[in-house]
């Protein structure tokens, strides 16, 4: 409304002030308030007498108007001349006004004039345009394929007086044509005394007229946008391309630039390495023999070929590798014994390491190179290279000799730095030394691994870890040992699990070696130092270590040192040490010889559990709780240490919560509590064990001891002592068993009373550790032990044999409050784990037995009772559980229970375990124990069969199911002891399952609301008549979305609605407005729809003042698809 106002009074005002203009003759400003709000897109507010004035074709009018006007002006100009004196200004004001006046009607007449000129020149150029239009786009094609540097000249030029006419022609026409005629006014004013309403007044005669601006468009647009697209795409495709091939220039510039400097250091790398070889090779032979004056003498042999420092590549010696292969060396008298090597024979096992390694460097040198600057293999030397090693050599021979001839004996090299003058200095204290042992070698391979190990490469870096080893064990310095033992942990950076492993077991063999003493000194003190390494896999390495180097301890060591490393890498933020640690307490627990840390390995075995990734709970659960079982097993502690332990915590977090508010259990307390059921479940094994070994030795007199190893044979023995005729469980002589009765399931009772009711993880935890307990221990322990425990705490003789006790005020006492709470949780928990788990008959009359106390509310128990009961049924129906065919078959029997209750519960039931079975068991065994019920001469079991009706329609889409519900509906509806509350009933339940069933059933409910909709118009209760309208209502609104075609609506929907018109009053004050604008809306739609008007005048009589004045609530969007669909 507001909006229209807004419009009604904009109109006004443009009317008045057009209206104004006209009368004042400013016909130029009334002419540009036209054009303005044509331009403008409000033609809505363009005054009649305003669109009159300007209309082209009332143009002529308009000029004949205009001088009558003027006429008649100047008539009664005269006639007040003639009859009233006028003073000159008088006359002056006059003569001006008639000037304008004037002045305006030659503008018109001008506009018009040009006008008429410019239509007559159209239609008289029409033929000559259509004959040359296939020249002028020809002249157009050629223009555009010019050559684009003389275009980009061309347009450059300034433009010519005739180009500017004709331009401006184009442009003119282009206005006209398309009526912005204020644009073209004012344009044709700029252009002064320009003539360009004709092309023959441009002087460019002998040339044809061109098209006009939208055929010149047209043309260009249309032959030239797929070229240039093309055009466009093709050249960013190529950017594309270079731009990657530029990139991947760079890169490969950047790569053969690095491997250029990896090539030339891999190659001085190299010449060095060799050098050294060389050198060691000459000190092996001097030293390894007596010394003559023959043998200190040097042939020029290419095994002792010592390179120039200008020498490109070096020749390896091809023999002096081993012993046998060199002359020299197989000659010594020291090789010959077989006494313990020499520093001879350690040496040259040394220098094979060194060259392996040395030969892996040249590898990599010669693989990271390019084809291009790859080096020569020996074999393509050329015959100019030959002769520069031949020259090199005699050189070298002649240096030497001349130094010898100076009475010096000393072997030197030429110096090459630090390097060469470190070598020089090793090979004289090698050469001074006279032991006979193997020291001097252990100490020169000390010296050399420090600067030997980073030349190798980090993926055969774990080659060299028997070497560290080796000279780590006979290395008599202490310092250097601990400086060896850190080159061992730190000999590869970042190691995988596969060198983790190498390097443990290099520090295992070390620490068998060397023993208790020298491990804790040599290499646990490492531990320390890299505890805090910067990379994960190093702080990996050190919890490998403590489990690695356990053996080789003291037990003092293991409980203190050990431990306490463990436990500072606990709180170490990476996934990987932390699971790390798990695994290696668990080998360190496996050395523990007294039980002094089980309350450390507790806390510990805690934090580990509670840890906030999944990966570091479940390494604990597979290794470390084991091993903790185990330990506490041998120290006699497993059922009264540790699992009475676990037990506590699986208490502790709902016994804290609920004390705390008793709201919803936090998912935190629900992990917990997971995770201690997991890991009793662990620790049951080791609990069953703790029971056979403690069997009573009258049990196993006679045994031999074979025999009381196997297991087979306690659990023979442990059958019969649960055979007795006196067993009684808790009172068994065996301690674990009698523990296991009084504390375990007590314990495991007062955990389950804390659990919410109904399915959570929480009763799932628990129902997998007495499920795991009936699997471990076996039936005969389930049924002899397990089952007697359930069942006395749930049937206590106190409450079974005696009436109920109430307090002073009607309410239950204490005690059976707490009963009625236990058994909320325990009933599916005996049902499930243990009834379940012994037979099929015990399932069978466990369910049988429960559903009849709970129906007739025997012993104490009541209808808050039946959720655990049919919970208990869902989870035997269950994919985990697959005991559905006892289940339906107990179900079967009680539909004829006695107790109208019992079979009221079975309907539910049956109604539960719908979604949990098989469409043919539905079939098969469910339908047919509903159908017996449906008949059933109670109505409140009638009335539990529509639910379980409507479960069946809902999940089950076999035709013949559904032709079966829908006659048990309709015997239902239609039954003449139906009541209220059963079509109340049906009428909910169509409302749930009205969005899922099938057309079929989709026609029946139609039907059936339009019934029900008919009967409740007669009903004298007020509340059943209003609750019932409601329920329609609602399943009517369940159609949203479903496929309705008009016929549908108009047979159906609309009675029904118009029904509950008439129940509205019994309804809230809501109800009728939503009823009534739903109808309207209907019916307004079933008009435009083919053959809607005809149903709904039918009813005009009864529900026209109803219909009359529909509210602002909307009820068609209720069936909009519908009508979509019915369009």
């Amino acid at each position: 409304p507001a909006v229209k106002a807004e419009l009604v009074m904009a109109t006004t005002t443009a009317s008045d002030v057009a209206k104004w203009l006209l009368e004042q003759r400013h016909l130029l400003a009334a002419l540009e308030l036209h054009q303005e709000l044509l331009e403008a897109g409000k033609q809505e507010l363009i005054p009649p007498e305003l669109a009159r004035a300007f209309d082209s074709a009332n143009l002529k009018a308009a000029s004949s108007l205009q001088s009558e006007t003027a006429c008649a002006a100047r008539q009664q100009s005269h006639f007040r001349s003639s009859s009233v004196s006028t003073t000159p200004a008088d006359s002056a004001n006059v003569m001006a006004k008639q000037l304008k006046e004037k002045d305006e009607q030659v503008s018109v007449l001008q506009y018009q004039l040009r006008q008429a000129l410019g239509e007559a020149s159209t239609l008289r150029e029409q033929v000559r345009t259509f004959q040359t239009k296939g020249q002028s786009e020809h002249a157009i094609a050629d223009a555009q394929s010019s050559d684009v540097s003389a275009a980009r000249d061309v347009n450059n030029d300034p433009i010519q007086e005739q180009e500017l006419q004709a331009v401006s022609f184009l442009i003119k026409r282009f206005l006209v044509e398309n009526k912005f005629k204020l644009t073209a006014i004012t344009f044709a004013q700029e252009l002064g005394s320009k003539d360009v309403d004709k092309w023959d007044n441009i002087g460019m005669g002998h040339v044809l007229r061109p098209p006009n601006l939208l055929s010149l468009s047209r043309f260009y647009f249309k032959n030239n946008r797929e070229v240039f697209n093309e055009f466009k795409e093709r050249l960013e495709t190529a950017d594309r391309e270079l731009n990657v091939l530029q990139h991947s220039l760079s890169e490969r510039d950047e790569m053969l630039h690095k491997a250029c400097e990896t090539k030339k250091y891999l190659e001085s790398e190299n010449s060095t390495l060799h050098a050294q070889i060389c050198e060691l090779l000459e000190d092996i032979k001097k030293f390894s023999c007596t010394p003559t004056s023959s043998d200190l003498s040097l042939s020029p042999t290419p095994a002792t070929h010592i390179p120039t420092p200008s020498s490109a590549t070096i020749t390896a010696p091809a023999a002096p590798i081993t012993p046998a292969d060199s002359p020299a060396l197989a000659s010594s008298p020291a090789l010959e014994s077989e006494s313990e090597p020499e520093p001879a024979m350690v040496a040259a096992t040394a220098v094979a390491a060194v060259a392996g390694a040395a030969a892996e460097t040249a590898v990599a040198a010669s693989s990271v190179a390019t084809p291009a600057f790859a080096s020569p293999s020996v074999s393509s030397v050329p015959p100019e290279a030959v002769e520069n090693k031949a020259s090199a050599a005699s050189w070298q021979q002649h240096y030497k000799t001349n130094r010898r001839e100076k009475g010096s004996i000393e072997i030197r090299m030429i110096r090459r730095g630090e390097s060469s003058e470190r070598i020089v200095q090793m090979l004289k204290s090698l050469g001074s030394s006279t032991a006979s042992d193997n020291t001097g070698a252990v100490e020169l391979f000390a010296e050399c691994l420090p600067y030997i190990v980073p030349n190798v490469l980090l993926k055969k870096r774990d080659e060299l870890v028997p070497v560290l080893v080796y000279v780590i064990k006979a290395h008599p310095k202490a310092e250097t040992r601990v400086k060896l033992t850190q080159l061992l942990f730190n000999l590869i950076k970042q190691p995988n699990e596969v060198q983790r492993g190498i390097i443990m077991e290099g520090c295992s063999v070390l620490a068998r070696l060397i023993g208790p003493s020298r491990t804790l000194n040599d290499l646990l003190s490492n531990l320390w130092e890299e505890m805090h390494a910067k990379h994960e896999e190093r702080r990996v390495l050190v919890a490998d270590s403590c489990g690695a180097l356990a053996p080789f301890t003291a037990p003092e060591i293991r409980t203190s040192l050990i431990l306490s490393i463990l436990q500072q890498l606990m709180d170490d933020k990476s996934v990987m040490v932390r699971s790390s640690v798990a695994r290696n307490l668990a080998s360190l627990i496996t050395y523990f010889k007294d039980f002094d840390k089980f309350q450390t390995v507790q806390e510990l075995l805690q934090r580990l559990l509670r840890d906030s990734d999944a990966t570091v709970e479940k390494v604990t659960q597979t290794y470390l709780v084991p091993a903790i079982a185990e330990w506490a097993d041998l120290n006699g502690a497993m059922c009264t240490g540790f699992a009475a332990f676990l037990l506590q915590e699986l208490y502790a977090p709902l016994a804290k919560v609920v004390n705390a508010s008793g709201d919803k259990v936090p998912e935190v307390a629900v992990r917990l509590m997971d995770v201690h059921a997991t890991t009793l479940i662990t620790c049951l094994p080791f609990m069953y064990e703790c029971i056979l070994l403690e069997l009573p030795e009258s049990f196993i007199a006679g045994a031999s001891a074979e025999d009381r190893e196997q297991k087979e044979f306690l659990q023979a023995k442990f059958a019969q002592f649960l055979q007795q005729p006196n067993f009684t469980p808790s009172k068994t002589a065996v301690p674990s068993l009698d523990w296991l009765c009084s504390t375990f399931f007590p314990k495991i009772f007062e955990t389950a009373a804390l659990v919410p009711a109904g399915d959570n993880p929480l009763l799932r935890s628990l129902i997998a550790l007495v499920t795991t307990i009936s699997k471990v221990f076996g039936v005969l322990f389930t049924s002899k032990v397990v089952q007697p425990v359930f069942l006395n705490t749930m049937m206590p003789l106190e409450v079974s044999t005696t009436p109920k006790e109430k307090d002073k005020e009607g309410t239950e006492t204490p005690k059976e409050k707490d009963l009625n709470t236990s058994r909320t949780t325990l009933l599916p928990l005996y049902i499930v784990a243990v009834a379940a788990a012994i037979s099929e008959d015990t399932l069978v009359s466990s369910l049988k037995q429960f559903t009849q106390l709970v129906a007739e509310r025997q012993n104490g128990w009541n209808k808050t009772h039946f959720a655990p009961l049919k919970l208990a049924v869902c989870l035997l129906c269950s994919k985990t559980n697959d005991m559905r065919k006892p289940v339906l078959a107990v179900m079967r029997d009680l539909t004829s229970h006695p107790s109208s209750q019992a079979r009221t519960y079975v309907a539910a039931i049956l109604a539960a375990m719908v979604p949990l079975v098989d469409q043919a068991e539905v079939a098969a065994s469910l339908l047919p124990s509903l159908i017996v019920l449906c008949s059933d001469q109670d109505q409140n079991v009638r009335v539990a069969c529509i639910y379980a009706l409507g479960a069946v329609a809902t999940n089950v889409n076999e035709e013949s199911v559904t032709d079966r519900v829908v006659m048990l509906f309709k015997m239902l509806g239609e039954d003449s002891t139906a009541t209220p509350h059963i079509r109340l009933s049906l009428c909910r339940t169509y409302s749930n399952v009205t969005p899922y069933v099938s057309v079929k059933l989709h026609n029946f409910i139609l039907s059936d609301i339009v019934r029900i909709a008919g009967i409740n118009n007669c009903n004298t209760n007020e509340k059943e008549r209003g609750e019932l309208a409601q329920a329609l209502f609602e399943a009517i609104r369940a159609f949203n979305g479903t496929e309705l075609d008009a016929d549908d609506i108009d047979r159906y929907i609309l009675p029904a609605l118009r029904s509950l018109v008439k129940d509205a009053p019994y309804v809230d004050s809501l109800f009728k407005p939503m009823v009534v604008d739903m109808i309207g809306k209907l019916e307004k739609a079933l008009q435009d729809v083919d053959g809607g008007a005809a149903g709904s005048e039918k009813d005009n009589k009864d529900g026209a003042a109803a219909v009359a004045k529909p509210p602002t609530t909307s009820g068609l969007a209720f069936f909009k698809k519908a009508f979509t669909g019915a369009q």
